[in-house]
């Protein structure tokens, strides 16, 4: 999840506005800023919060933002309001800029973004990606909708869904029984991303099981996974 807040920002005229480059996104401003607001008349402020655990086995609790992959190193950044061009932007992730701190081996890395936005029913999409410029591999995606009121202060929660980049396949019992009996055999599924994290959550696409088992003696107890939670109970029966 990622947490979008809505809101004034005192001293944001101190930021300068960006501007749209060939590839059609706004360029990293120096504070974490983009003019993301197009010709609008009138327009409220998100500050979007992304949180990127130090290492995959960081067992800190849930802030107010679910972690990315700890191999997020950018996200590009889309808002539409209604009937209006999508505008873009695109943040590399890291300690060395303004809007980051911590990302230390043991301090989750968090930043925070600042974006100029349409009072409108807008919607947020955001790609996170392993590079620190625009059009690398994908991480994870995510996309939500909210009606955005000029001078109001209001949260949006953004599911984030983790990107497949392969998977591993493994049987609780690598010695199934002897024939003629019947068991239930864990199967261990887990889905990782580019960067060979384990994806916890939801997957933005749902992985499709089948059983070459043309004997019918075998079956899968489901073939589709849409989570981690859901792959952790996978039998073959």
């Amino acid at each position: 999840m990622l947490l979008v807040v809505a809101c004034s920002q005192p001293g944001r005229d101190a930021f300068t506005p960006a501007t749209f480059n060939a590839n059609g996104f706004t360029p990293d401003a120096e504070h974490g800023y983009a003019n993301l607001s197009g010709h609008a008349a009138s327009k409220g402020t998100a500050v979007i919060k992304i949180v990127v655990p130090p290492h995959p086995a960081s067992s800190a609790k849930p802030l107010a933002v679910t972690p990315v992959s700890p191999g997020a190193q950018g996200v590009d950044v889309q808002v539409s309001a209604s009937g209006a061009a999508v505008q873009r932007a695109f943040f590399a992730l890291g300690a060395d800029r303004s809007y980051c701190k911590g990302g230390t081996v043991t301090v989750a890395l968090t930043c925070e973004l600042t974006l100029d936005v349409a009072a409108s029913n807008d919607t947020f999409v955001l790609n996170v990606e392993t590079t620190t410029t625009a059009g690398g591999p994908l991480l994870a995606v995510g996309r939500a909708t909210q009606a955005i009121r000029a001078g109001k202060t209001q949260s949006v929660i953004v599911p984030m869904n983790g990107v497949i980049s392969f998977l591993q396949i493994a049987l609780g019992n690598p010695h199934p029984p002897a024939t003629g009996k019947s068991a239930n055999v864990q199967v261990y599924l887990t889905a990782a991303d580019a960067w060979g994290y384990t994806i916890v959550g939801a997957y933005d696409n749902p992985i499709a099981l089948t059983d070459s088992d043309t004997s019918g003696h075998t079956s899968l107890s489901t073939t589709t996974v849409a989570d981690s939670a859901s792959a952790g109970k996978l039998l073959l029966k």
